[in-house]
């Protein structure tokens, strides 16, 4: 799987993918079961008709660009390598959210994918949102690749990245990693002694103690204010660069 990042207000007339393919669009945070079918589904049809399988996926989400407040379930890099594990992607292509993007046209958009990706099938969520003010949406795909070449999977309430969110939030660890491809992990960095941060771009999660795993080992540590009291003497020989939530315990 190759992972390509490109300014795409800078790089719209440049070609990406030189080989037909089939394309699926969104941000997938928290890779959830509807994430995963479509992650599958695009897999399967570049298989069957021999196309490439490519995923435009964006360095944030918009939403969170304009609010400059931005809370991801998952760091992209880990998300990418999840995606990796899943199914076989050809390509993952990572549009920089910037203030050119955002301005770009839904017709635009759309002609980059099939002249630029070569995308000749789509599969999406049916509230997928593309282009300036997200005015893009599945009616515009249909239109332009017809009914046979669209594949749409409807949103679920109990299956969403808004539901999982929430559940971290609350201290519901156990039961969101039950929704999604694997169980929380959030990148790390050590601060002082026994003390980490998550990343600046990290989902809140909920103060109190918690079960998790750090390489595979099985340790205890407190979160206040998204940061982590890891006890050192419990990861001798680790330099932790991330950590699974298993289980939350409490305050």
């Amino acid at each position: 799987m190759e992972i390509i990042k490109i300014d795409l207000s800078k790089t719209i007339e440049e070609q990406i993918i030189k080989e037909p393919s089939v394309v699926t669009i969104g941000f997938f945070d928290g890779i959830h079961r509807i994430h995963q079918e479509i992650l599958k589904k695009t897999a399967k049809l570049a298989t069957k008709n021999d196309l490439k399988a490519v995923v435009v996926t964006f360095s944030r989400k918009v939403k969170s660009f304009l609010s400059g407040n931005s809370e991801q379930i998952l760091d992209n890099e880990i998300k990418y390598r999840e995606i990796e594990e899943l199914t076989y992607i050809d390509y993952i292509i990572e549009i920089e959210v910037n203030d050119e993007m955002i301005k770009i046209d839904k017709d635009e958009f759309i002609k980059w994918m099939m002249e630029k990706l070569m995308a000749k099938k789509i599969v999406v969520g049916s509230d997928v949102n593309f282009g300036f003010r997200g005015q893009g949406d599945i009616y515009d795909l249909l239109a332009k690749f017809g009914t046979d070449n669209v594949v749409i999977y409807h949103r679920v309430d109990e299956f969403s990245s808004s539901e999982l969110k929430e559940l971290i939030s609350t201290g519901h660890v156990a039961q969101a990693n039950k929704m999604m491809l694997k169980k929380l992990e959030l990148k790390i960095s050590k601060i002082k002694a026994n003390l980490y941060e998550s990343e600046d771009n990290a989902i809140t999660v909920m103060d109190g103690k918690y079960l998790g795993l750090i390489e595979g080992k099985k340790i205890y540590f407190h979160v206040v204010a998204n940061r982590l009291k890891i006890n050192e003497s419990d990861i001798i020989g680790i330099e932790p660069k991330s950590v699974i939530f298993l289980k939350y315990l409490g305050k």
